[in-house]
């Protein structure tokens, strides 16, 4: 819990419901830390009301929003006048109540908590963490394949112009986070996280600028596009032309 900065809670403004969940939180905080007043705790409800039963993605949204520009955001009505029978000098937490950024604990990565109280009895508490591209980033090393494919020949073009367009665009960007593109990623999720299908073609590259070259390649060349491109027929044995390989060195 010492790692966690921000918690964003269920926060109904009811003069007992409230105290009821910060003691909730503090009895989940103190067996691990003894330190006071270190976490910032807000509720969107104050800023856009209660949403009902979209009132747990809001609270989502709103914290990926602050891990995403490194930033928190008041909570707003009457957070000037805090709840009496709340004493936050005595708990881990205290009412965000104004603009500033969000800091990090030691080396940690930002974290926040999000409660979620359903009306019918279902509670949730989630643990969001900020995404930092330096933690666990495996380098590209060698060539890595990069298969691509679709039910049918108009959306194996589509999803090879998609994939150009996607890299293309994060290859360009000044933002570094956004711009962060990693080939063995690419490579993972098209391998492991797509399912295959009956139009395929592979491309091997060493770089994601290779990767964007022949990509285009692709799209400008309907020639290239068909030797690349195998048609595998459920239940049958494909039958590969290793040529197109051979004469453009991916193999």
């Amino acid at each position: 819990p010492r790692t966690i900065t921000y918690v964003e809670a269920h926060g109904p403004g009811t003069a007992l419901g409230d105290p009821i969940e910060i003691q909730g939180l503090q009895d989940a905080f103190e067996p691990q830390t003894k330190d006071k007043q270190y976490c910032a705790i807000g509720a969107v409800k104050s800023n856009i009301g209660h949403c009902e039963g979209a009132a747990g993605i809001a609270e989502i949204v709103k914290v990926i929003l602050q891990l995403q520009g490194k930033m928190l955001v008041p909570t707003l009505t009457h957070s000037e006048n805090l709840n009496p029978n709340i004493i936050f000098e005595e708990t881990p937490f205290f009412v965000q109540q104004e603009l500033s950024e969000w800091d990090q604990y030691e080396d940690y990565p930002r974290r926040a908590g999000v409660n979620s109280f359903g009306v019918g009895g279902v509670n949730a508490h989630a643990i969001l963490e900020e995404y930092n591209p330096s933690f666990n980033r495996v380098a590209a090393v060698g060539a890595h394949i990069i298969p691509i494919s679709a039910k049918k020949i108009e959306s194996l073009k589509m999803a090879v112009s998609n994939l150009h367009a996607f890299l293309k665009e994060r290859l360009t960007s000044k933002d570094v986070l956004f711009s962060d593109v990693s080939l063995p990623d690419v490579a993972y999720t098209l391998q492991v996280g797509r399912v295959p299908m009956r139009h395929r073609l592979a491309l091997i590259v060493e770089d994601i600028p290779t990767l964007v070259e022949k990509l285009e390649s692709l799209i400008n060349d309907q020639e290239l596009f068909d030797k690349e491109t195998m048609d595998i027929k459920a239940g049958s044995s494909p039958q590969i032309n290793m040529d197109p390989l051979v004469e453009n060195k991916d193999l």
